[in-house]
């Protein structure tokens, strides 16, 4: 099945997003774990639009368990809430402020079902609103057939620019 160059540009887009967060984050914690990271780098991006759209596979394994032997809470978050950002980027331009979308003002999450490890689930992320300061994207966690649906998200998020964050640190100095 052939990819439609509308696709093709935002799958393209999506994957120059996640190279974007290795390469900002990579030197920030050398020496210390970065599980953030690592999710990033285990993405692989199966689809995408221009309308805001990206849906994700990714292998986890057993560093993402919680005692039970599922995927832990705080590592579903941690996928929404990376996941959730990247899809902005397919809407904005290259120079946009990093984070796309901004910086997250709630990330309100529902889990439905444990997911054991190890595993590959398929994250899907869509932009709902993206508005010059208040943006929302919601997600879900599926298997990979689609056929169970582990958790979903919604996503909001407000801008914050590095200029905008520059100036607000400055003025609590």
């Amino acid at each position: 099945m052939a990819v439609a160059a509308g696709n093709a540009q935002a799958i393209q887009k999506a994957n120059e997003s996640l190279a974007a967060f290795d390469e900002r984050y990579r030197d920030l914690r050398k020496d210390e774990p970065q599980f953030d990271i690592d999710v990033m780098r285990r993405a692989k991006v199966v689809d995408a639009t221009m309308a805001g759209t990206l849906t994700i596979d990714i292998d986890l394994g057993h560093e993402y368990t919680n005692g039970a032997n599922n995927l832990h809470g705080a590592a579903v978050a941690l996928l929404f809430d990376q996941f959730t950002t990247v899809v902005f980027s397919i809407l904005l331009p290259a120079d946009a402020p990093f984070p796309p979308g901004g910086v997250t003002r709630a990330l309100n999450l529902t889990y439905l079902r444990p997911i054991r490890l190890p595993a590959t689930v398929r994250v899907h992320a869509e932009v709902v609103q993206h508005g010059r300061s208040v943006s929302l994207a919601k997600g879900s966690i599926v298997s990979p057939d689609g056929k169970k649906l582990y958790a979903t998200c919604e996503h909001h998020k407000v801008a914050a620019g590095a200029e905008r964050l520059a100036g607000a640190v400055a003025s609590k100095l």
